[in-house]
């Protein structure tokens, strides 16, 4: 899947980024140590490297080598713009870093010191981060061909690679006085597919007897995003140019004159082995329009999982519906959005609770969910009635309080709150993810059709922009007067595993839950609750046995009665 979620900021060949531009005081800045404005992780120089390392300490928590020396453009605060300015100087060769730059020396401002940054993060001119040495480190240029006629496009190929993950990397190219310097010829697209909104972009500048090409690419501002360790070289980046009119056929030098890849872990720069390509023009360019693409959208490597998992509930009672999420370790989010449909002849939604706890016990930074339990129109489907909509943010993601949801794992984040209506049959109904339900933005004079998805700084990950979001609806049991439950279910998450085995053990030996349904506990239906009903369920998992006595396979009523049951009766 694709999607373009790149935005140009000011001019379709110019610096992509996506995201916002999010403050960060300074409180006071320091005279007291000399240092290098943009020279960010502290290494003596400023590089390419300095980029990722601000973005990481906005948005991630990174460490500064130098704290003042982030402050870029010298305005008292770290920000996005700071990152922006440096990645702009570097690839697109604009204004340089405010004083001291380039070389050492006090912060000239008179504004007062930030003691806490050069607490923190203090510019040690005598012991510098190095940049780290990997024998594994390779930037190459592949060879490329222009036609030549009117076919006047090249595009360009450059593979990478390292020991370690990497955070950016950046790349000049010297080559023949050949090509376009109209910013609208040239056109960049991300190969390693780990683009999510942030930063990737390339130029064309005059050089000494010759033209430069250079380009800068650092996959995210917000989420844990890299582009993954790999001895072997993958390529990452397509740049596509334009050679001018008039160029004779022949083979033109591509000399890589300088590169970069940065440290995912550490923000330090990593010098790689460099390695030039050719350019071969098949025959004399004579004229032709120039078109290369720009691809900002390429798939992530973003795995997420939504999941209702269900439940039982008599007519006229409450139920809670908890929706599951597991999260990838290559984004880190903050907040989720929701789009549910549900039969709305037979439940009606009361509220969403956030259950997932934050750290310092306070509540959900914002909640805003749009209920509708319209039932005007007999046998519709779809979220025209009986949705859920929202967004429902957890915590911060930028600055220094970053709180976001747990990476890699899988916790329950909400509860629906549905009530059975009195009428409801006894059966089982579906509640669906469907996008498109209608619910409040920003305020509630705004009504938007919601998407389900997650937020990763401030940038929506559904399912057109991450390589893989998997959606499992939730059915909901209506038990009625008669008691419906599946054998061995011990646990109530309407299937038969491990977990059952050990939830019943738990019950009789160790003072754990009640279950809810006494009956699914007997898996061997005789009537009591001993050892045997978890022998029973591990031999049925581990050692072919039969299957357990009905309702076995699917949800059923006891066919032999018994003085057991559900739902909170007492024994």
């Amino acid at each position: 899947m694709r999607s373009r979620i790149g935005k140009a900021l000011a001019h379709p060949g110019a610096l992509i980024v996506l995201g916002a531009a999010l403050l960060l005081p300074l409180s006071d800045r320091a005279r007291a140590a000399d240092f290098v404005r943009g020279d960010a992780n502290g290494d003596g120089n400023v590089t390419f490297s300095d980029v990722p390392v601000i973005v990481g300490f906005l948005f991630r928590g990174t460490e500064l080598g130098c704290g003042n020396a982030a402050d870029v453009n010298d305005n008292g605060a770290i920000n996005l713009t700071d990152a922006v300015e440096l990645f702009t100087y570097l690839v697109h060769e604009s204004a340089p870093p405010a004083a001291p730059f380039p070389d050492p020396g006090v912060d000239p401002t008179p504004d007062e010191p930030s003691l806490e940054l050069d607490t923190r993060f203090p510019c040690d001119a005598e012991n510098p981060n190095e940049p780290i040495i990997d024998p594994t480190a390779r930037l190459r240029i592949l060879d490329a061909v222009v036609p030549g006629g009117e076919d006047r496009m090249v595009s360009l190929h450059v593979a990478i690679s390292s020991s370690g993950n990497v955070a950016g990397y950046f790349g000049s190219i010297h080559t023949a006085d050949i090509l376009s310097r109209d910013s609208d010829d040239i056109g960049f697209a991300d190969l390693s597919q780990t683009f999510n909104a942030g930063i990737m972009s390339a130029r064309v500048h005059d050089a000494a007897n010759g033209a430069q090409i250079k380009f800068g690419y650092v996959p995210t501002i917000g989420g844990e995003i890299w582009i993954p360790a790999s001895e072997d070289e993958e390529v990452v980046l397509r740049i596509d140019f334009c050679v001018e009119p008039g160029t004779p056929a022949g083979e033109y030098a591509l000399d890589l004159i300088s590169a970069e890849l940065t440290d995912f872990e550490s923000g330090r720069s990593v010098v790689p082995q460099l390695y030039s390509g050719t350019l071969t023009v098949l025959e004399e360019v004579t004229s032709g329009a120039c078109d290369p693409e720009r691809d900002y959208g390429i798939e992530t490597n973003v795995a997420i999982e939504f999941e209702l998992e269900g439940g039982s509930a008599n007519p006229g009672e409450e139920v809670a519906v908890p929706l599951t999420v597991r999260t990838s370790d290559r984004a880190r989010t903050h907040g989720i959005q929701l789009s549910v449909d549900f039969d709305e002849s037979v439940l009606e939604i009361v509220r969403v609770d956030t259950v997932h706890p934050r750290p310092d016990g306070q509540p959900w930074n914002s909640v805003l969910s749009s209920l509708n339990n319209d039932d005007e129109t007999p046998g519709s489907a779809g979220v025209d009635e009986g949705y859920i909509a929202g967004r429902f943010i957890y915590g911060s993601y930028y600055g220094s309080d970053i709180l976001s949801f747990p990476i890699d794992a899988e916790f329950t984040a909400l509860d629906l709150i549905f009530r059975v209506k009195e009428n409801a049959p006894v059966g089982t109904t579906e509640i669906r993810f469907i996008d498109g339900g209608i619910g409040c933005f920003a305020t509630c004079e705004h009504m938007v059709p919601y998407r389900n998805g997650m937020y990763s700084a401030g940038t929506s990950l559904t399912p057109e922009v991450v390589d893989s979001f998997l959606f499992i609806n939730g059915l909901l049991n209506i038990v009625g007067e008669v008691t419906v439950f599946i054998r061995g279910d011990s646990n109530g998450d309407h299937r038969v595993d491990l977990s059952d085995a050990v939830f019943t053990l738990g019950y009789l030996f160790l003072g754990k839950e009640t279950p809810g349904c006494l009956d699914a506990v007997d898996a061997n239906d005789d009537g009591n609750l001993d050892l045997s009903d978890a022998v029973s369920t591990l031999e049925f998992l581990f050692s072919g046995a039969t299957p357990l006595p009905a309702p076995s396979s699917s949800f059923g009523v006891d066919p032999t009665p018994d003085s057991l049951g559900c739902r909170g009766s007492s024994f």
